[in-house]
């Protein structure tokens, strides 16, 4: 009786004759994640280790130059911002490299030569092929790991604009890929360079913690109130403040501070069907308050994000 063979794909990696590869595979062969490309076996011929890693259909750069790279962008008013694909694309990189780093493996490098696909169905994924790691106790973690976040970032920036075709890229979204690394992978998946209406939430949701911890992160944001060049205030708040100095108690916003701004712009949203028609007149519904906020100050949610992580 013979037995039935059973075959897998899987790719092999030939390293120089090297026996340091033998712990890299000890560490490796434990890690797991969708997208790392696990270790599955180890052996040597004539004294060159071979590691068998999981399966993947291509490098990244083969994987856009076929006719993907131009699905990894879009377009704003600002410029090019990446894909929800491309952008996904990054998180899961994010993710990976977030879970080797607890592992305890720290890659050498991380090039866009070591990002792989797989194909799963009709989707993509990518994976990080690590066939080189630094030896424990011959380096400082901190400072390695900041090293290979900055690494991705660069990768990903590079990679972006070759996608791009070297465009502008939107400001929102080079905050998004200056914060790889920088935010945890689950922060990032909830980073405001694509939102929407939920900016009107997350207004009213860090305006309700206490000032006392809100008002200095606040001061220190870089944050200001619209003026003209002559140093007059933009509609609508010069008529919302102007309204407010007719009221019996007034919220008494004061126009050089930061926190009041966003108080004054959490108010407009918030009691928007009881302000005045002077108002109302100027900006015809709460919507408009946050667009006039993006376009005042582009990064202000990514700024408000950042500091109340």
């Amino acid at each position: 009786m013979v037995d039935d063979e059973v075959t897998s794909d899987c790719l092999i990696k030939v390293f120089p004759t090297d026996k340091t590869k033998l712990r890299l595979y000890s560490l490796l062969k434990n890690i797991r994640h969708p997208c790392i490309l696990s270790v599955q076996n180890f052996y040597e011929v004539s004294g060159q280790p071979r590691f068998v890693f999981s399966w993947a259909d291509g490098s990244m750069s083969a994987w856009l130059k076929s006719g993907q790279a131009a699905k990894m962008v879009k377009s704003s008013m600002r410029g090019r911002r990446p894909s929800p694909k491309f952008r996904q694309i990054i998180i899961d990189i994010c993710s990976g490299l977030e879970h080797l780093f607890q592992g305890n493996v720290y890659p050498i490098k991380i090039g866009v030569e070591d990002i792989m696909t797989c194909k799963v169905g009709y989707k993509y994924f990518p994976k990080l092929l690590i066939c080189e790691d630094k030896k424990p106790g011959t380096f400082d973690v901190d400072t390695h790991k900041n090293k290979i976040w900055e690494d991705l970032r660069n990768t990903v920036k590079t990679t972006f604009k070759e996608c791009a075709n070297n465009e502008t890229i939107d400001p929102v979204s080079l905050k998004f890929f200056n914060s790889i690394g920088k935010l945890k992978s689950e922060q990032l998946q909830k980073y405001p360079d694509d939102w929407s209406m939920q900016k009107a939430t997350y207004l009213l949701k860090i305006m309700s913690t206490d000032k006392n911890v809100a008002g200095p992160k606040v001061q220190s944001a870089g944050i200001s109130w619209p003026v003209t060049h002559s140093g007059t205030l933009l509609s609508p708040f010069r008529q919302m403040v102007a309204y407010d100095n007719t009221r019996s108690f007034p919220s008494r916003y004061i126009t050089t501070d930061p926190y009041d701004f966003l108080r004054i712009c959490k108010d407009l949203i918030k009691h928007w069907l009881i302000l005045p028609e002077s108002v109302k007149q100027v900006c015809p519904n709460w919507e408009v308050v946050v667009e006039r906020m993006d376009t005042w100050n582009p990064l202000i949610w990514c700024i408000l994000y950042e500091i109340f992580k």
